[in-house]
């Protein structure tokens, strides 16, 4: 994989071409520093895969979590940025042809829906722990707690009964063995999908991250490895997804694994899943696919979601296990949450994302639309309301306005 060598004179040039605040400019070198580092070493079929800088929690080249009230905005110029600073030449090729499986799908039962609920969104299997990141001068940043809670079996099954699904499917790749367990995805395209990946050999070429995500280092194997697995809706658009470790059952030759994710999935969609074994191969500037296997899954019984709105008629949707807004801000504007928090009837309430607490998996934000994975299970019948504190950026006179919304139940 060749690549352009990071050219400070052509990024100045470049960013006195933005009308952006000091703030801003500083977060875009460090997300150019941390793509030039890395490369952007991960793509499928021939396609550059998109900076995960998006919004959200977005990671550097380590894969480790910024916080979005302080990325959100510099995402936005570092789009604008990212197709004159680099050139990344990359040709990929496959030694075999793609290999597609549909995965059979059945209702879970009680018994598997309290598993998953309590592997996914309880508080025994995935760490809370965040990987400790340093800024350009060394200094270690300040990153927000994460919290986990247990799982009320009964109210599992209330909620997500007909909802999750067993999944029937077992895929080898380049000797490693995929055994999927169950899945749910809710109707704004939030979704969760468990499996175990194996190998007599031992699982091998992977790293923790923070906040129970791991990540597959391939590229540093002359023999290849597993990339992380890439998630796309049925027609096509890749979702942001993240894959967390069940730190609590795993073993060296077992990763029981939760690829949390999110997009623009639309509601009759199912989702496909890419499963790569590549070697990098640096000096002719391409990776080698070794061996692909793709697989399909038909859902069809999606989760409902209470539906609110704010007094400006922006509208926000919660599921069980994700929130959806819409946004009507004009596109010159960046809006920036900085604090969200789901408030219940009992006085109690769940901090989502703030600057002190990061309560949520994977985010995303795109074309007027914002999605938020939850890191535990959510009851939608004691919803009160949906505060999100935080303050619009306007790129054209590079001013900020605070609000403060307030979302509840739709009539």
């Amino acid at each position: 994989m060749s690549r352009k060598k990071f050219d400070e004179k052509c990024y100045k040039e470049t960013m006195d071409c933005l009308h952006a605040s000091d703030d801003v400019l500083e977060e875009v070198l460090k997300m150019t520093e941390n793509k030039n580092a890395e490369g952007d070493k991960i793509q499928d079929n021939g396609q550059e895969t998109r900076n995960r800088s998006k919004y959200g929690k977005n990671n550097d080249s380590q894969n480790r979590h910024w916080h979005p009230a302080r990325v959100a905005a510099a995402a936005v110029v570092f789009c604008a940025v990212a197709g004159i600073m680099f050139s990344t030449e990359i040709s990929t090729y496959a030694e075999e042809a793609i290999h597609f499986i549909e995965a059979k799908l059945s209702p879970a039962s009680e018994s598997d829906v309290e598993t998953f609920a309590d592997a996914a969104l309880g508080n025994k299997s995935i760490s809370t722990n965040h990987a400790e990141r340093t800024n350009s001068s060394g200094e270690v940043l300040d990153d927000p707690d994460s919290q986990r809670v247990a799982v009320d079996s009964v109210m599992a099954n209330e909620l997500l009964s007909g909802n999750v699904q067993n999944v029937d499917a077992t895929v080898e790749v380049g000797g490693y063995t995929f055994d999927f367990e169950q899945l749910v995805v809710d109707k704004n395209g939030n979704g969760m999908l468990s499996y175990t990946i194996s190998n007599p050999d031992g699982v091998k070429d992977w790293y923790e991250s923070g906040y129970g995500e791991i990540n597959f280092n391939w590229y540093l194997n002359p023999n290849g490895g597993l990339v992380n697995p890439t998630i796309y809706s049925e027609s096509g658009e890749e979702l942001d997804s993240r894959l967390l470790l069940r730190s609590d059952i795993s073993t060296d030759t077992e990763l029981h694994v939760v690829a949390c994710f999110t997009g623009n999935l639309q509601e009759n969609e199912g989702i496909r899943l890419d499963l790569i074994k590549a070697k990098d191969n640096e000096d002719a500037g391409q990776w080698t696919v070794l061996d692909q296997k793709s697989v399909s899954f038909d859902v069809t019984d999606k989760l409902d979601g209470v539906a609110l709105t704010d007094e400006n008629g922006d509208t926000a949707e919660v599921s069980p296990i994700g929130l959806t807004m819409s946004d009507t801000a004009d596109e010159n504007i960046e809006n920036v949450p900085d604090n969200i928090t789901l408030k219940y009837t009992d006085g109690t309430e769940y901090v989502i994302d703030g600057e002190d607490a990061y309560n949520t998996i994977v985010s995303l934000k795109d074309s007027g639309k914002s999605w938020y994975v939850f890191n535990r299970l959510v009851d939608t019948g004691k919803i009160q309301s949906l505060d999100i504190k935080g303050h619009y950026c306007n790129f054209e006179d590079e001013s900020q306005e605070n609000y403060d919304r307030i979302y509840t139940i739709a009539e």
